[in-house]
This record gives structure tokens, C-alpha cells and sequence, in this order.
């Protein structure tokens, strides 16, 4: 179902390329008769003109039509791939966040490349070389009976036992490709971490023992593809004694009916062609055999990855025409799915009012970035109800909820492309004055103008060529563009200086006007200016009110909070 969902249209040139393979395999067919009748001519001293002539008509027409054959499957077989890789890809960006919490990066992208790979090459060869080779076997079989029934019988009784034993090893090899590639995507993933971490192992001065950690994986991969490949030289071994068998006996046996006159020298030629045709269309699909068997594995892990329903349907729900950006968490209890026994918010209450400022203070791992992630419903909540303008936030579209929500974090996220790529993905129809108003608002734009190639600077991998501050600045201009009711500042200004923090601050404010905002933040005069600032504490809000109000209560955690902060500084 999935195959034929994803080739599409494409399925019309892959069944014309499995239609020309099978009649390159009938002209196939052809060719030890005509090699036959070469024998008895010569044999017989007739003219050898018909018969060459025929031959080389059919080996061009076989010629051609392997061509063709081939040229139509691998192009029907490459376009699937491709199609498959993009269904693949777009499933896993379609899941909620909680699958990639209990998914490693690694095992995702093996999927994408690793697997499909290894589906793209068993199917354009086991179509490619498999329908031949079967259209050869079938039509040699029929082809052996008509020449000699008594000698294609004897060579029959062989068949079924090799028929038992591929079936015996074809379970076998399947789970051993499973477990195989899954200690492939192990060691990938180790790669995947220490690469995107590598000035981390570069700063603890640790590249030994990541290679260790490497190897380590990498020796249970290579444990389960060396026993693999000892079972697929297994089987192809007892294939080819096999063959070599059938082929003796048709030699002994051959040509002793040819010596009791029961049939011809040409006869005996051309049923030795086919024999050895058919032992190379037996061979070729041993081989086809054991790379089916490893793709197989390889595709139920795609399968399991697009069947996969997300738990959190990102394209439902409703749109309202007015977003007022009213946001209230009713009595929310959460657990993240990786840690179910963990009671992370516990009976939590907060109320946001359009166009207010709140800031969440509190000790780390309180729950504060829990509830950024509940209000973009990255998660839904274990028990009780967040709101967004009186409407439940699990019967909004999630998508279209998202789009309404500007978030700025501790380490923005940027991507491997220029400056201005990386604003328009707040807003891809953006216009270049847009951007420049957008990044001048978030005092941006001056910096930018200072490099060389102005908007088009290339950023890096995660913004490595840029500053902490110029990237929170970058990330606030994005947010700007996308022109948000409601706002989440997550730790925006915890990593950056006393400079870079003022400039950053000044951005934000210019982000917030008139928009209801979330700030997440340890620092004092981030949360101060806030119309209220809830307190965290065992997963519930424990104090709440102003600056000034709360430090009013001097045996309260917001005091205590501040009073740390500030003894730190000195």
C-alpha cells in the first residue's frame, strides 16, 4: 500500500520496465536455440547464413531491450526513493516533540539515509535483475521440458530443496538485518553528538574517549554485519554446490542420451545453455535473496516511522478570527513522556491577560520552560486545561497557534544559511524593508551592515560565526517579522554580558509592545519591569504579584531569590 501510494504515476514506467525485462528474457530464451541449430548446421554440413543471421538479430534485439529495461526501473526506482525520503522526512517533522525526546537525532537520520538507501537498492536491483532471471527460469524451464523431458525431470528434483532452504534462511536474515542496522544506528548517533558538541570533547580535551565510545558501537555493528556476512556466504555457497550439481548432472546424463540417440548434439548444446543461463538467474537471485532480506529491515523501520500517528495532531482545530492572546493554565499536572514518574507541574494556575507582562522566577528545574512548552502545545497536559482566549488549547489548530506565538530562547536556533534567510523564516513573504525595519527595532541591523557581505553573511552551523548577543538580536528580529500576539522569552539574556544584555534588552522591549508575554528568566532586571512575576515551586505557582509586592514578604522565595542574586554580585 505504501509503495503504490508513493511511486504515484511512476508506477506506469516501472510496470513498462518489468514488462521489457520479462521479454528480454523470452528473446533471452531464444539464443541457445539458435546456438543449437549452429551445432547441428555445422554437424550437418548445411548453410550456416540463416542461423548466424538470426543470432545476431537476437542478441541486438536482447541488447536493446536490456537497455531499456534497465534504464526505465532505475529511473521509476529513483524517483520512489526520492519520494519515499520526502514522505519519510516530513512524517518525523509532522510528530510531536515528545517522539524526539524518546528518539535519538542519530536513528532518525539513519532512517533517512541509511534505510532508504538500502530499500532504493534491493528494489531496482531485485526488479531489474530479479524479473529476468525469473522470466529466464520459468521460460527455461518450459524451454528444458520441450527438448528432453526425461532430462529436465532429473534436474527438477533438485529444485524444491534449494526453494526449502531460501525460505528457511529468509527469516533469519530479515532479524539479523534489524538488529544489524539498529547497532549501525547506534553508532551514528554517537557520531551525530560528538560532532554537533565538538567544541565541548575539544574543551575537555576528551576526543579519545569519544572515539572509544565510537569504536565500542561501532564493534557491535560490525559483530552483527560479519555474522551477516558469514550467513549469506553460507547460503550462496550451498546455491552455487547446488547448481554445480544440476550442471554435472546434465552433462553425464546429456550425453548419454545423446550417445543412446534419444536426442541431438544441438539439442544437448542448447539444454546446456539454458542450464547454464538458469544457473546464473539462480545465482543472480541468491544474491537478490539476502540484499531483499536486509532491505526488508530497513523498510519496516521506514513503515513504522510514516504509519506513525503523532499524538498531537498539528493540522486539526480551530482558527479564531481574533486573537486576543487571553492565556490561562487551569489546575495543569505534567510529566514528560521520558519521565512518567516525575510530577513536574502539580495543580499549576496562571492567568495572562492581553498585552501582559509575566514573568516566571523560581529555582532550576522548577517547571518554568514546561510551561513555555505546554503554551506552544509542544505537549499536551497530563491533567487539567490550559485556555487560549477562553478555548481550550487542545481544540485550536496547533499550527496555526504556533504561528501566533513568538519565541525567543537561551540559545537561539539558527540555521546553516545567510542572515537574511534566517529572518525570513519568521516570515518567508517578507520584504527587504520589512527585514531591515524588523532588525533595526531589534538594534541588529547595525551590526549586520558592518560585515562584508551585509544580509547575505553566512551564519554557520547554529550561528557559530556570531556573537551570543548578535544571535539573541538575529532570533528578535525573526520574532519581530512574525509579528506574534503572544510572546515567550526563555532565558533570552542569561548568557550574555552587561553590553550585549542592554542592547538585547532594548529589543525586547520593542518585541513586547502590546503583546501578551511569557518571560522565563533568573536574572534580576529581567523579571523586575514585569506587570507580575510568578513564583515556581514543587510544579504549582507558590507566590505572585509585582517586583515591589513580592519583596515585600522577606521570608518569601522571591526574596530569597533576589537576596542570592544580588550577595552572587557582590
Amino acid at each position: 500500500k505504501l509503495f503504490f501510494k508513493t511511486i504515484g504515476n511512476d508506477i506506469w514506467l516501472f510496470c513498462f520496465g518489468v514488462i521489457t525485462a520479462f521479454a528480454s528474457s523470452w528473446v533471452g530464451l531464444q539464443v541457445p536455440k539458435v546456438f543449437g541449430k549452429l551445432v547441428d548446421c555445422t554437424k550437418n554440413g548445411e548453410e550456416l547464413k540463416g542461423p548466424a543471421t538470426q543470432a545476431v538479430i537476437v542478441l541486438l534485439v536482447q541488447a536493446s531491450l536490456n537497455f531499456l529495461y534497465s534504464t526505465l526501473i532505475s529511473i521509476a526506482c529513483e524517483r520512489y526513493s526520492s519520494k519515499l525520503r520526502n514522505t519519510l522526512f516530513s512524517s518525523m517533522l509532522e510528530q510531536e516533540i515528545g517522539f524526539f525526546d524518546q528518539n535519538s537525532t542519530g536513528d532518525l537520520i539513519n532512517r533517512i539515509s541509511s534505510d532508504v538507501q538500502l530499500v532504493r537498492s534491493a528494489l531496482k536491483h531485485s526488479v531489474s535483475l530479479g524479473v529476468r532471471s525469473i522470466g529466464q527460469i520459468v521460460g527455461g524451464i518450459i524451454s528444458l521440458v520441450l527438448i528432453s523431458p526425461k532430462l529436465s525431470f532429473g534436474m527438477m528434483t533438485i529444485l524444491p530443496s534449494m526453494v526449502s532452504i531460501g525460505t528457511i534462511y529468509a527469516g533469519w536474515l530479515k532479524s539479523l538485518s534489524i538488529r544489524s542496522q539498529a547497532a549501525q544506528a547506534q553508532s551514528t548517533i554517537v557520531a551525530e553528538e560528538a560532532i554537533g558538541n565538538v567544541r565541548t570533547v575539544t574543551a575537555f580535551s576528551n576526543q579519545h574517549y569519544e572515539a572509544d565510545r565510537f569504536k565500542e558501537k561501532n564493534k557491535k555493528s560490525l559483530s552483527l554485519s560479519t555474522e551477516s556476512g558469514i550467513q549469506i556466504g553460507i547460503f550462496q555457497g550451498i546455491t552455487s554446490l547446488a547448481l554445480n550439481a544440476v550442471s554435472l548432472l546434465v552433462y553425464w546424463y546429456g550425453g548419454t542420451l545423446v550417445t543412446r540417440g534419444e536426442m541431438t548434439s544441438g539439442q544437448l548444446t542448447s539444454f546446456i545453455i539454458h542450464t547454464m543461463n538458469m544457473q546464473h538467474s539462480f545465482s543472480q537471485i541468491s544474491i537478490l535473496f539476502t540484499q531483499t532480506m536486509s532491505a526488508m529491515g530497513g523498510m519496516q523501520r521506514i513503515t513504522e516511522m510514516i504509519n506513525r500517528i503523532p499524538h498531537i495532531n498539528s493540522n486539526k482545530g480551530y482558527k479564531l478570527k481574533n486573537l486576543k492572546g487571553h492565556v490561562e493554565f487551569k489546575n495543569v499536572d505534567f510529566r514528560y513522556p521520558t519521565r512518567p514518574h516525575v510530577q513536574v507541574l502539580n495543580g499549576l494556575n496562571l492567568t495572562l491577560n492581553p498585552g501582559q507582562v509575566i514573568a516566571l522566577a523560581g529555582s532550576s528545574g522548577g517547571g518554568k520552560s514546561t510551561v513555555a512548552g505546554l503554551l506552544e502545545r509542544f505537549y499536551d497536559t497530563c491533567g487539567g486545561e490550559v485556555f487560549i482566549d477562553g478555548i481550550s488549547i487542545k481544540k485550536l489548530n496547533a499550527k496555526w497557534l504556533r504561528s501566533k506565538i513568538g519565541i525567543v530562547s537561551q540559545e537561539p536556533s539558527l540555521f546553516a544559511t545567510s542572515i537574511i534567510e534566517n529572518l525570513r523564516y519568521g516570515n518567508p513573504n517578507a520584504t527587504f524593508e520589512e527585514i531591515i525595519e524588523a532588525a533595526k527595532l531589534a538594534n541588529a541591523h547595525q551590526f549586520i551592515s558592518i560585515f562584508p557581505n551585509g544580509y547575505d553573511t553566512v551564519v554557520g552551523e547554529r550561528g557559530v560565526q556570531l556573537s551570543g548577543g548578535q544571535k539573541q538580536r538575529i532570533a528578535i528580529a525573526r520574532a519581530i517579522l512574525k509579528n506574534p500576539q503572544i510572546i515567550i522569552l526563555d532565558e533570552a539574556t542569561s548568557a550574555l554580558d552587561s553590553e550585549s544584555e542592554h542592547l538585547v534588552q532594548e529589543a525586547l522591549q520593542n518585541l513586547m509592545k502590546g503583546r501578551t508575554t511569557l518571560i522565563i528568566a533568573h536574572r534580576l532586571s529581567t523579571v523586575k519591569s514585569a506587570d507580575a512575576i510568578g513564583v515556581l515551586s514543587h510544579g504549582k505557582i507558590v507566590e505572585f504579584g509585582s517586583h515591589n509586592q513580592l519583596m515585600k514578604n522577606q521570608n518569601g522565595l522571591y526574596f530569597n531569590l533576589v537576596q542570592r542574586q544580588l550577595s552572587q554580585k557582590d
